[in-house]
Order: structure tokens, then C-alpha cells, then sequence
């Protein structure tokens, strides 16, 4: 049975606007952690907080340090793989976002209601690796969503 882990969605995660409407979100996954290094296949790691009526441009990941086997999915509650279907972090530096014609999401969603940037693992975590995930968006006025 799979896993969701979701203490990375507090505490760690880093808010911090880009111009006056847009939002940065980012967390580093530390796969060394305790918890998270026994993440195996099909563990869904939640990582960022979205709010209520926001638009989200866009997701992504970078590759700190690689994990040997850590690959998977990026997406939210709804669809696992809707921001990036082939996630690998098992090269340091590797990086991917959402790509409009490839990804589901791409080039943005509204969120009607709160939700979180998940990581499905596609394979089991070796405890090796950190990787940072992000958003980009906006909240749209309660009077306009």
C-alpha cells in the first residue's frame, strides 16, 4: 500500500513574491531525511501548499544531488503526473517543468480549492538525494474566481 508523506508541506517550504501578483513557492526534499528515505515506489510526497483560487503557471524541479533510483511524477491531488510526467532525479542537476503541448497542466491551471504539489515516486527512493520543487502563481480576487 502506498504512502503519503506530508511534512515537507510545512516548515520547509519558502514563499516569495516575484513581482506584486506572482508567487514563488519552493521546498527542498531532503530524501536523506528519516521519513523520506523510506519512500519506495508509488509514495506520494506532498511538497507545496496551493490556495484557494490560485493560478498556477508553472512547477518544476531541479536535481541538488542525485538519488541513484528516485525517479516519478509531478502533479497535484487530482492528477499525479499533470505538471510533468517523467520526473528523474537520479543525475545531479537534472531539472523539468511543465511543458505546454506535453504535460497536462501546462500552461497553467486554477485551483477552485486549496490543494499541494505532489511527487509520486515511480521508483524506491535510496535515501541519496535532494531536490528542490517549485511554483509559480497568482490568487485571483474572490470577486473575480
Amino acid at each position: 500500500m502506498a504512502t503519503t508523506f506530508t511534512q515537507v508541506v510545512d516548515g520547509m517550504s519558502v514563499t516569495s513574491k516575484l513581482s506584486t501578483d506572482v508567487v514563488k513557492a519552493e521546498v527542498l526534499l531532503d530524501l536523506t531525511s528519516a521519513e523520506l528515505s523510506s519512500a519506495v515506489s508509488g509514495d506520494t510526497i506532498q511538497c507545496l501548499k496551493i490556495p484557494e483560487n490560485a493560478i498556477v503557471t508553472k512547477v518544476g524541479w531541479y536535481t541538488i544531488l542525485k538519488d541513484t533510483t528516485a525517479t516519478g511524477t509531478l502533479g497535484d491531488g487530482d492528477t499525479a503526473d499533470g505538471w510533468d510526467a517523467a520526473v528523474d532525479f537520479t543525475t545531479t542537476g537534472n531539472k523539468g517543468f511543465s511543458t505546454e503541448g506535453t504535460d497536462t497542466f501546462a500552461p497553467g491551471k486554477f485551483y477552485t480549492a486549496a490543494d499541494t504539489i505532489d511527487v509520486v515516486l515511480g521508483a524506491d527512493n535510496a535515501g541519496t538525494g535532494k531536490v528542490m520543487i517549485f511554483a509559480h502563481y497568482s490568487v485571483a480576487a474572490n470577486d473575480l474566481a
